[in-house]
């Protein structure tokens, strides 16, 4: 009957609409998940959730709920499609707000766990789902997960319900915003890239200077600025995927000089295949990129010897034409590179000041 009170006599499952108290019977837990299509933090964690329940949470007698907060019906039915559980029916938009209501959610996505009784055993159900995932310590109705319990394991404060997760969405709004900065250097790349191009086939060839001419000086530097692009494009890509709640929890817990508990964080993260999958790509690829810069340095001084040696170059009228175009280019892609990257800096070390403040 708890249940009834809650969500109604009936609720929206794979095979149509059955009892309530037919599709939560025998639970030892039954989690409320306010979640929408609209939102992209929901449609990041709704297949890790489901992924969880499948796996582990289910077999251990854990039914959930899905709580929408969808704009129309439609969109509710296609999310709602992606969930291997029930649903409160769309329609019963009275009794989401009243679930809303009870619960305090100011956002989502929102997990709320409550007991066969119908009692509540956590209001931030996302983070045990997250640093549990095989349900371990299920039903969460003791220690650093259950409501009420003051301390996390290791003496760390327990937050009220939402600010652990509220931290993990912000930080990675702000990884996001340190994203646009690396776009913005590849941009940059990509303008010099062309002009490097444009320079080479405009070059003239009497311009025959050592070790290597003109014209390949300019045509080298295009195609090292592509290689440089497409590796860092790689970084950002791999990087991004990277960013789960465990890693981002596990770079915080690092800022705070709390080592034990990031190194929790990040032993959960690797269990991740995924995860690990995607840290071994992005090594091979920083290898890859600390390997194209070595190459760059060291072919930068071979084209500046060619510069210097086109002052001496038998045809000085057709060199004369191409050095400066060189110097312009070189200075000028130097000096914007600096100031990105200055830029960029500037914003890191910011994230990283308030980064170290936050409290997870």
């Amino acid at each position: 009957m708890a249940f009834t009170a809650l969500f109604g006599d009936t609720l929206l499952t794979k095979d149509g609409l059955k009892p309530t108290e037919e599709v939560l019977s025998g639970c030892q837990a039954v989690g409320l998940y306010f979640s929408a299509h609209w939102c992209p933090p929901c449609r990041a964690f709704t297949p890790e959730l489901a992924k969880h329940f499948t796996d582990h949470l289910e077999s251990k007698g854990m039914k959930i709920v899905f709580v929408s907060s969808d704009r129309d019906d439609s969109s509710f039915q296609e999310y709602f499609n992606e969930m291997p559980w029930a649903a409160l029916p769309f329609i019963k938009s009275d009794l989401k707000a009243a679930l809303s209501t009870k619960y305090d959610v100011s956002g989502i996505p929102c997990f709320v766990i409550l007991d066969p009784s119908g009692e509540t055993i956590t209001l931030d159900g996302r983070s045990c789902v997250s640093n549990d995932p095989t349900g371990e310590n299920f039903p969460w109705t003791s220690g650093a997960q259950a409501v009420g319990n003051s301390q996390v394991g290791g003496g760390a404060p327990h937050l009220e319900h939402g600010k652990t997760q509220a931290i993990v969405d912000d930080f990675r709004v702000k990884q996001k915003q340190g994203m646009k900065m690396q776009f913005c250097n590849l941009f940059v790349s990509s303008v010099f890239c062309a002009v490097y191009w444009w320079a080479w086939s405009s070059a003239d060839t009497n311009c025959a200077s050592k070790p290597i001419k003109m014209k390949d000086v300019f045509l080298s530097f295009g195609i090292i600025n592509i290689i440089m692009i497409v590796t860092a494009c790689m970084a950002v890509f791999l990087t991004q995927k990277l960013l789960s709640d465990h890693m981002i929890k596990a770079q915080i817990y690092a800022g705070q000089n709390r080592d034990a508990e990031a190194q929790r964080e990040a032993e959960a993260a690797l269990n991740d295949a995924n995860t690990g999958r995607i840290t071994k790509c992005l090594a091979v690829n920083g290898i890859g990129l600390c390997c194209t810069a070595c190459f760059t340095m060291v072919w930068s001084i071979i084209c500046l010897v060619s510069v210097f040696n086109a002052a001496n170059d038998a045809n000085k009228v057709a060199c004369e034409e191409e050095r400066p175009k060189y110097w312009g280019i070189f200075i000028a892609s130097m000096v914007t590179q600096v100031c990105v990257q200055l830029v960029t800096g500037k914003q890191q070390k910011a994230q990283a000041e308030s980064q170290t403040g936050q409290q997870v």
